[in-house]
């Protein structure tokens, strides 16, 4: 799951508890504009990444992002 680091209080909370709950990885990027127009639409606080490969994917180009290897994020490269 991507979370925007923007996304309301009750939206963060909700997502985290059941992310924990069902051990699902829960990675907190990017604004709701941003994540809504990598997905199509205008705004979305929350997307779910269902392929395992993406989802591997997003979590790395994610971590390079935010300073990979120096944050313990991305494998190297």
């Amino acid at each position: 799951m991507v979370l925007a680091a923007d996304a309301g209080g009750n939206a963060r909370k909700k997502y985290s508890d059941k992310c924990a709950f069902y051990h699902i990885p829960l990675l907190e990027a990017f604004d709701r504009d941003s994540l809504g127009r990598a997905c199509g639409r205008s705004q979305a606080a929350v997307v779910a990444v269902t392929d395992p490969g993406f989802a591997a994917s997003v979590m790395a180009c994610v971590g390079e992002y935010r300073g990979g290897e120096a944050f313990d994020e991305t494998s190297g490269v």
